[in-house]
């Protein structure tokens, strides 16, 4: 599994109508693999953390043209976080390890980019779900993850793609 086999995805343009219609410049971003190495210069230079934890599987850039506007890895995470799921395994599993995109984005652009991303991942890998962490320290909730559809638990969030019973430790 590779972040090249992952092709550019656009977010769709969605016609007139009742419901969200996002503005022109949400229907412009481009979401698209990257090297790692780009991704890793770009957090260590932007993202509050400074860094790109190690063993990410894939980066994926954010860009309006030309211009590369943020970017999204995902990779390992916590070594046990597949155990949040009922017979699932080490391979089934991903965290999103860092978002960043610039403050010059529109509104919604971090939930909509993370869409399209899971969106490429889930046609192209066999992952069966996704981890995501929120940091409250820094004033993260969890609601660009809740706005893309993720199912919310405290300060763990993830997204199931017909997996079987949820298995919450503790409970």
């Amino acid at each position: 599994m590779s972040a090249a086999s992952v092709t550019a995805s656009t977010v769709p343009v969605q016609g007139a109508g009742p419901g969200s219609n996002p503005r022109a410049a949400l229907q412009h971003l481009l979401v698209r693999p990257v090297p790692m190495l780009v991704a890793k210069k770009l957090l260590e230079r932007e993202h509050y953390l400074h860094s790109l934890p190690g063993d990410t599987k894939f980066a994926f850039g954010v860009f309006t043209g030309q211009r590369l506007m943020g970017t999204l890895t995902f990779g390992a995470g916590p070594s046990l976080g597949y155990h949040l799921v009922e017979g699932a395994g080490i391979e089934d599993c991903l965290t999103l390890t860092r978002l960043w995109l610039s403050d010059e984005l529109p509104r919604n652009s971090e939930s909509r980019v993370l869409s399209v991303a899971i969106r490429a991942l889930h046609r192209h890998t066999s992952l069966k779900f996704l981890l995501a962490y929120s940091d409250p320290a820094m004033g993260h909730v969890g609601t660009i993850y809740q706005a893309a559809g993720w199912l919310y638990t405290g300060p763990l969030l993830f997204t199931i793609s017909e997996m079987g019973e949820l298995v919450i430790p503790g409970r």
